[in-house]
């Protein structure tokens, strides 16, 4: 009898406890869905992926990663990363975690994140309704060491109908416009010397020497001039190949910052481009994505961050 009524106590905890992390992820997804939506017409990663992963790794939000650092998806500190850190052991013990100033800033990581590794292209040639696909695709990446981590999303998706998220994809948003107006910019004229190589003068731009394109110039001419690998002067200016040079193009020759030092914002020109602003302000370009909620055609007028403290 006493075994008796001890089952049937388990089982209404068991239930409590099942009803009560059902209505936490429920209430996560009301707080965190539009931001999945946004995400998702921004990058192409569908919301229903996004948002059952975010389930996933933060626990619907309780995760200490997301507590005390704003962090929904578990991402690491990987190479490169410069923000605020927290330690955590994971697969290792006291592994180091990225921290953010807001949970918006986690969803906007975990969209470059993904669609900057070359190992998830294929995800982005699924179509945007094709979770099953992708989550499938994110464990065949290596994204996560659980063997049933696909399981579990698709599990997630289906139970809280996240797919539904999925029918507000819009691939081209509205950017947002406003009047011109006059905002100071960068001019290399302006810009202190610090030496001269071979005829080119090595100047500095937000603390990060560079040097000024001529009209006969290549990177290969630049990289042979200056002595420097012309795969480092790849890295350093944000290209996947090397294209052409224009006059007056800046080409950085170490590693630019993630923020601007003396700049808040810049207003938009005609015919620039994320690349373009990137330069003018030595700014490492997925920063200026980060900052800027994504990578959306440009329009004239519009305003656009170079740092967000």
């Amino acid at each position: 009898m006493n075994r008796y009524i001890s089952l049937i106590f388990l089982i209404f905890v068991l239930n409590v406890q099942s009803q009560t992390n059902f209505e936490a992820r429920e209430n996560y997804i009301d707080k965190y869905k539009d931001i999945a939506i946004e995400e998702m017409n921004q990058f192409a990663i569908p919301a229903s992926v996004k948002m059952a992963q975010a389930l996933l790794e933060s626990n619907a939000g309780r995760s200490r990663l997301a507590t005390k650092a704003n962090n929904h998806f578990g991402i690491k500190c990987h190479s490169g990363w410069q923000g605020k850190t927290i330690r955590k052991t994971d697969d290792k013990f006291n592994e180091c975690f990225r921290k953010y100033d807001d949970p918006a800033f986690s969803y906007r990581d975990h969209s470059l994140f993904l669609s900057g590794r070359s190992r998830y292209a294929d995800l982005f040639e699924l179509e945007i309704d094709d979770y099953k696909g992708w989550c499938r695709g994110l464990r065949k990446a290596g994204y996560a060491t659980n063997p049933q981590y696909a399981r579990l999303l698709i599990h997630l998706i289906e139970d809280h109908k996240l797919y539904k998220l999925d029918k507000y994809y819009d691939p081209q948003p509205v950017a947002y416009r406003r009047p011109l107006e006059a905002v100071p910019v960068p001019t290399y004229n302006k810009f202190d010397v610090l030496d001269s190589i071979n005829g080119r003068k090595i100047l500095e731009n937000n603390g990060k020497e560079l040097v000024v394109a001529n009209e006969k110039d290549s990177y290969l001419s630049v990289a042979q001039d200056l002595d420097v690998q012309l795969n480092n002067l790849k890295y350093y200016n944000d290209l996947v190949v090397v294209n052409d040079l224009r006059a007056e193009n800046f080409v950085y020759l170490e590693r630019k910052r993630w923020r601007s030092k003396n700049y808040k914002h810049h207003i938009v020109r005609q015919n620039e481009t994320w690349h373009s602003i990137a330069q003018l302000y030595g700014i490492r370009l997925p920063w200026l994505h980060f900052y800027n909620w994504g990578n959306a055609k440009l329009q004239p007028g519009e305003k656009i961050r170079l740092k967000i403290f």
